[in-house]
């Protein structure tokens, strides 16, 4: 395997280090019940409100790669549209809700207290969900999972739980406890990761560690990024994800 590559957003563009993109190929799969009473736009679905959309002008009843995309603590599932609606490539974006209030139904949060065991269940919360809502549209291959601070951190930790369900997983500002390193990730991984983000040097270390362990794990570092998706974490995010489904 290739090792671990930091990356740039320079002004010519993101540079990707391996050319590997995620599979697209897959059989249409029977519809499982619980799919009979979801709407377009959003529903709920295993316990998991959520939002839909797809971008690039596609049609929404085409088969087309999914990204499944968890927000950040003290946001709600719409505070990703505005960075993924730019997509210039066709796909499918599902945006799921964080099941508890933070201070208002706008504001939710993955867990009320952080642990590794929270940790844990954030992610087994959404299991049933990503095995379900990719047989209740039609999707090319497996959905890709990404997420931004704490979705970061599930964007990871769910590819070491149940990489069976996802073809690719993108944490953005995403990090990893040190005693958890020995869980290791069972699908390719590519961070985006902002260099002026507090947690950058843990994050690093953590993908780094990966990466010389054989496994595929890559970094995007932006050079001007902070921890939030400002405009330079928002281009290399959707520069990532177009390669990877693209």
């Amino acid at each position: 395997m290739e090792p671990l590559t930091l990356l740039a957003l320079a002004a010519g563009g993101l540079l990707l280090a391996s050319g590997r993109k995620s599979k697209t190929g897959g059989a249409s799969r029977p519809r499982p019940p619980e799919c009979a009473a979801l709407e377009p736009g959003g529903g709920r679905l295993a316990g998991v409100d959520y939002l839909e959309f797809v971008t690039a002008g596609a049609d929404p009843g085409a088969r087309l790669p999914m990204i499944i995309s968890l927000h950040g603590l003290g946001y709600d599932y719409k505070g990703h549209i505005k960075h993924l609606e730019e997509l210039q490539v066709p796909a499918r974006i599902i945006l799921p809700n964080a099941p508890y209030e933070k201070s208002g139904a706008t504001k939710r949060t993955w867990w009320p207290t952080y642990s590794h065991r929270a940790l844990k269940e954030a992610s087994q919360g959404l299991a049933q969900f990503v095995h379900l809502i990719q047989q209740c549209r039609p999707t090319v291959g497996k959905p890709l999972f990404t997420g931004h601070s704490m979705g970061g951190y599930i964007a990871i930790d769910f590819a070491t739980q149940f990489p069976e369900l996802i073809s690719y997983s993108v944490p953005v500002a995403g990090a990893r406890g040190k005693s958890l390193w020995d869980i290791e990730p069972g699908v390719p991984m590519h961070a985006v990761h902002g260099k002026k983000d507090n947690s950058y040097d843990n994050a690093a270390a953590y993908y780094y560690a990966m990466s010389q362990r054989g496994l595929p794990v890559y970094l995007t570092t932006v050079e001007k990024g902070a921890h939030r998706i400002g405009t330079s974490n928002a281009e290399a995010w959707r520069s990532v994800l177009t390669h990877l489904i693209s």
